[in-house]
């Protein structure tokens, strides 16, 4: 009878065992991110140590599938229409992909979980990407903000002791700091663009705003790409080519690199430039410094963003909620700051000796105060603002800087194409 007894004890905790295996292999999250960093094999390094304390503390694994940048905005939109999905993604745009999901697909409401999430733990610009409509989506888990960068050498040179402040010290500061080979050419010019005639809205953008404009209303309904602010500000960004000839004419070239261009020393100020300090040679940063951004009508610095939600359609909610919490902690974000090899939105992680001991940093983080979201309430933002020719804004872009047709005509023209797309997607 005792064996009978032992046998059945030993049965029992035989399927006990077995069965919690089963179950623990039914309590993984999948996760989808895109490659993030210049190092493929830190991020796989840093997520693995991730998922590996937060199974230790849990039991809940995580399965982290990471994804290229040049397929992101077509992956996240076949998610937000209906196609396969993780239950955790790193997703942006959300103002767009939860109009296009339509309340069926793409990002999940979280605002039950608002208390688990923390988000006092972040900078206020970063949490605007994750609100729509007074619904949390997630937490911000990296950000991109654009300080001015300044040559300190070819300051020195010209004599200039400090950075610009307003448009009119661009101005003044870039006619001084340009210099002209033999022939009248630009030799070094006194500022620069990011990628010239071949832009990705960043530098538009980065401009209107500065200058007082939008690309359209707060609702998303309506294109304001005509508008007085826009036109005034495109004359500005005009002047400085073909008027004040402060900029070099490779910005009209499509393989124009205002980076490198400014690295290279053959710029002295890029309005909008980098936010790590690892995109600054080493045997440069003695020469290169951060700054705040130029304040036109308004000072504001363009700013990407990211954020971890929650799909729609997920069987794995409370687990990818607590996967948020243990993500959204001082320590984690800083683990994925390291990684990314940027600022934080984490107010902790931001400062951590890794951060605030250096003062490239304490200056960019100042920038976060200033800083807007690229993304717009709009469901056709991804094609009003698309990288390739046939996009609103970059082929609006591209005619300001070749100087062809009168800015009115421009504006009407692609404020019409806006407005057209905008309607569609309504």
């Amino acid at each position: 009878m005792k064996r009978v007894i032992l046998t059945a004890i030993l049965i029992a905790v035989a399927v006990t065992f077995f069965a919690g295996c089963r179950r623990d292999q039914h309590r993984t999250v999948t996760m989808w991110m895109q490659n993030s960093g210049d190092d493929m094999a830190r991020q796989r390094q840093m997520m693995s140590v991730l998922t590996s304390e937060f199974y230790n503390e849990t039991g809940i694994r995580v399965d982290v599938n990471i994804h290229s940048w040049t397929e992101a905005s077509r992956l996240w939109m076949l998610v937000s229409t209906g196609g396969d999905h993780p239950d955790v993604g790193d997703m942006f745009w959300a103002w767009s992909n939860i109009q296009i999901g339509g309340g069926r697909h793409g990002p999940m409401p979280l605002d039950e979980f608002r208390d688990q999430l923390h988000l006092d733990r972040f900078v206020e610009a970063s949490l605007v990407d994750v609100h729509w409509q007074g619904s949390v989506f997630g937490i911000p888990w990296r950000i991109d903000v654009r300080p001015l960068l300044y040559r300190v050498d070819l300051f020195n040179a010209a004599g200039i002791s400090g950075p610009p402040d307003t448009w009119d010290d661009l101005v003044n500061y870039s006619r001084r700091l340009v210099t002209r080979a033999a022939d009248g050419r630009v030799d070094i010019s006194g500022l620069t663009f990011s990628w010239g005639v071949r832009n990705d809205s960043q530098d538009f953008l980065h401009w209107i705003w500065q200058g007082g404009g939008e690309a359209m209303t707060a609702d998303g309904i309506t294109s304001t790409l005509n508008t007085q602010y826009v036109i005034d500000t495109m004359q500005f960004v005009r002047d400085l080519i073909h008027t004040h000839q402060v900029i070099t004419m490779d910005v009209l070239d499509p393989t124009y690199d205002g980076m490198a261009l400014f690295n290279a020393g053959r710029s002295a100020i890029h309005p909008m430039g980098t936010s790590s300090v690892q995109d600054i040679p080493p045997e440069l940063l003695a020469n290169i410094r951060p700054a705040l951004p130029t304040k036109g009508v308004r000072r504001t610095a363009f700013s990407g963003a990211g954020y971890f939600g929650v799909l729609r359609g997920s069987r794995m909610v409370e687990e990818s909620i607590k996967w948020l919490e243990f993500l959204g902690r001082d320590s984690s974000m800083l683990q994925l700051a390291q990684m990314n090899m940027t600022l934080s939105p984490s107010r902790g992680a931001n400062e951590h000796d890794f951060f605030a001991s250096d003062e490239w940093t304490r200056i960019v983080v100042q920038c976060l105060e200033y800083a807007r979201t690229s993304q717009h309430p709009s469901p056709a933002w991804a094609q009003i603002a698309g990288r390739a020719p046939g996009s609103p804004i970059y082929d609006f872009w591209a005619h300001v800087l070749l100087n062809r047709e009168p800015l009115p005509v421009l504006a009407a023209r692609y404020n019409a194409q806006a407005q057209e797309m905008m309607d569609r997607a309504r």
